[in-house]
């Protein structure tokens, strides 16, 4: 199926990790999805930390089952696309990559099999120093991001800033060994199966430097577009490689830089005041489908609850504060709003971070949002919303046959 003839979405993110809700299995969680009958799979998998090629890489039997209950491993996620395949050959399966993280000692390329750790991941770290910039160190803007991301105490003095002592740094997409190591974990999801690689926060560099330098003609800002382009371009090319077309995608917000992308897909997200307010501001919503129609006329436009590493965020909102009637309904909302802007709605089925201090958890125990856990249970709702009628088979056609045999007596 080409991406711009989705109709119907879902986000489950991720297929992998199955077990980890009310032990679920795969063949439930294929068949899941495959009552749905979805023609796009968002956010199927996720890269945040290790994904290791196999479990059997590790020797410690807890290490191993912890991989295989969380589903970080290729081999997985191959298994897992191909049993879907089976049921849904013409859906599309999406996965998803971020650039704004970096592990300090975690940061594993699959392809080499090589661990990279400190200090040669703090040499892949953005360092505005690199084009001159002496208005901000490279400590000082590591130091508050990773207060944003809650890596560093907001509190603590960015002068005392250690990079040795943080969890992870904010990664340079200009930076060879950077793009190596991203691209490694783009491909390996393709060579797992997955039709298209949707990338997170791609303009957060950009973002960051030009707070800095103010200048869209700036060096800096150059150089980060002219990566943008090497890692989509890249993408594209290792799919054609391997005899598939590939479709990459990322936050609508690349819509306003003045250079166009090849992109194939793009995404939006209600606000944490859409939410709230159930309802979706018409000035501000139509402002931003412009800016994105006048630049991508006929790129394909997906919209899904977003969520960060707090409640204070869409899907923290909807799952922790509007009532579960409020939930069902934000979803008709979402579709029906969506869908008159020419947006498909990825419905929240499986996955999505609730927020470190979520207190309605899913099963009782888990933070990531689930829509068959009996604390929100919108399975059916989003199933109908989709256009699909739940029915008992049997008692249609049993009804149906009483109905002839009275017609026929009535004949006779």
């Amino acid at each position: 199926m080409d991406i711009t003839n989705v109709n119907k979405a879902i986000l489950y993110e991720k297929i992998t990790d199955y077990a980890l809700f009310n032990n679920r299995t795969l063949s439930q969680s294929i068949s899941d999805i495959s009552s749905l009958k979805p023609d796009l799979i968002f956010r199927s998998f996720w890269q945040w930390g290790i994904v290791v090629n196999s479990c059997n890489t590790f020797t410690d039997p807890i290490a191993k089952q912890t991989c295989i209950l969380n589903g970080y491993n290729y081999e997985g996620l191959q298994n897992s696309i191909n049993q879907l395949k089976q049921s849904l050959p013409q859906t599309l399966i999406i996965g998803g990559l971020p650039v704004q993280n970096i592990n300090k000692d975690r940061t594993y390329n699959p392809i080499t099999d090589t661990l990279i750790t400190y200090p040669d991941t703090w040499n892949m770290a953005l360092d505005p120093a690199k084009w001159g910039i002496t208005s901000i160190t490279k400590q000082q803007l590591q130091c508050q991001y990773a207060q944003t991301e809650n890596w560093y105490p907001s509190t603590s003095d960015c002068s005392l800033y250690d990079p040795n002592n943080v969890c992870c740094y904010f990664p340079d997409l200009t930076n060879p060994q950077y793009q190596e190591v991203f691209l490694s974990w783009a491909y390996k999801q393709i060579d797992s199966g997955v039709d298209g690689i949707w990338i997170d926060m791609f303009t957060r560099q950009l973002i960051l430097l030009y707070q800095i330098v103010n200048d869209m003609s700036h060096p800096s800002i150059v150089d980060t577009t002219n990566s943008m382009e090497y890692i989509i371009n890249s993408i594209h090319n290792y799919g054609l490689s391997k005899g598939k077309q590939i479709y990459v995608g990322t936050w609508a917000s690349i819509a306003a830089i003045d250079k166009i992308y090849s992109i194939d897909f793009l995404t939006v997200s209600p606000r944490i005041e859409d939410v709230s307010l159930m309802s979706y501001n018409k000035t501000y919503w139509d402002n931003v489908i412009t800016t994105i129609k006048n630049k991508y006329p006929s790129t394909k436009i997906i919209g899904f609850i977003d969520w960060a590493n707090s409640t204070n965020t869409p899907l923290g909102k909807f799952s922790q504060v509007l009532t579960h009637q409020q939930q069902l309904n934000f979803l008709k909302i979402s579709k029906d709003f969506f869908n008159s802007k020419g947006i498909t709605f990825s419905y929240p089925v499986h996955g999505g971070w609730m927020g470190a201090e979520a207190l309605i958890k899913s099963f009782g125990t888990r933070k990531e949002y689930d829509s068959k856990a009996p604390e929100f249970n919108s399975y059916n709702t989003i199933k109908n919303l989709m256009g699909i009628t739940t029915f008992n088979e049997n008692k249609y056609i049993y009804i149906a046959g009483g109905l002839l045999a009275l017609a026929l007596l009535w004949k006779s």
